[in-house]
């Protein structure tokens, strides 16, 4: 998998970035304080899109840093 791929499963951390309209810092730091569900993939960390669209779906609104400490 390339630095910008994703799957429906998963995405990139860079690809995520690109999605929401951040830098990648900003979607790293997002991961590293668990404001958007991660898991990681060998030594590559990226964002769970499994659950992060279960949350919109559910109707979470709001994304806060902790939210996802314990994944």
């Amino acid at each position: 998998m390339s630095e910008h791929q994703s799957s429906p499963d998963i995405c990139t951390i860079p690809a995520f970035a690109e999605m929401c309209g951040v830098n990648d810092e900003e979607a790293e730091e997002w991961v590293r304080n668990g404001t958007i569900p991660s898991t990681t993939m060998g030594e590559i960390q990226v964002v769970n899109m499994v659950r992060f669209r279960a949350e919109l779906l559910s109707g979470k609104e709001n994304f806060e840093a902790g939210d996802y400490s314990n994944d």
